[in-house]
């Protein structure tokens, strides 16, 4: 199902439901401004029970940074066999849950410049070793607020890392780069990866995680997070480090 209805003020509102995309070389689902037209301006999107398979990205939202708002809900899709799973470039508000995303190449779910995100209840895996994988990769906004909750995050493990992160690429469940202070990490559980989290924003609430069998478990790049009851075991290298 796709309904898309353009208002005077230049908004797009569509719902994408229930459909099965197979195969691309482009993008399953692409919601947004093309930088070769004029903004949108308001974008509001639905995508939901979708079943995406062999594409680059299999979502993609794209909003050009500073024109209008973009605000997503992305629920219950089965996305296989992208690059991507899900990218969301510049959005306002972004709700990302219940997806099963699988064998993936570079990442799960990605956001750029995203200011207000939920990501909660996904599973993400990956069989696919290639290039070092990240299961949820948050990155280059400064702002971006949140909370990544409850999802499963494993496989995130590249065939070619040495085993020292400092030196050599490596995949990680959860890659956090910028966000702002109130941004967590709540509840997720994350395991066979090279690093389990990743975090190299400056401040951030770490709780009730459990972290196990990864090479290691949390790495901080001068990072200053508050970290309280998670469970993290079986980690080769270190817990935290």
């Amino acid at each position: 199902h796709l309904s898309i209805r353009r208002q005077r003020q230049m908004c797009i509102e569509t719902a994408i439901e229930d459909n099965q995309l197979t195969g691309g070389s482009g993008d399953g689902v692409c919601i947004g401004d093309l930088p070769e037209y004029s903004p949108a301006g308001n974008i509001t999107a639905t995508i939901t029970g979708n079943d995406i398979s062999g594409w680059q990205n299999g979502i993609h939202l794209l909003s050009l940074a500073g024109v209008g708002s973009t605000e997503a809900i992305i629920s219950n899709n089965s996305i296989a066999n992208t690059y991507l799973g899900i990218l969301i470039q510049n959005a306002t508000d972004a709700q990302i849950y219940n997806n099963t995303i699988i064998d993936f190449t570079k990442a799960g779910i990605v956001t750029r410049a995203a200011k207000n995100i939920i990501i909660e209840g996904n599973i993400i895996s990956t069989t696919v070793h290639d290039e070092a994988p990240n299961g949820i990769d948050i990155g280059t906004y400064n702002g971006t607020i949140g909370t990544i909750r409850g999802n499963k995050i494993s496989g995130c493990s590249w065939k070619d890392f040495t085993g020292d992160y400092e030196t050599s690429w490596s995949g990680s469940g959860i890659l956090v780069i910028e966000s702002g202070d109130s941004f967590e990490i709540l509840g997720n559980i994350v395991h066979n990866c090279d690093v389990g989290m990743d975090i190299e924003s400056d401040s951030m609430n770490i709780i009730c995680n459990e972290v196990y069998d990864n090479i290691y478990g949390f790495v901080f790049w001068n990072a200053k997070p508050k970290i309280h009851y998670n469970n993290i075991y079986n980690n080769t290298q270190y817990g935290i480090n």
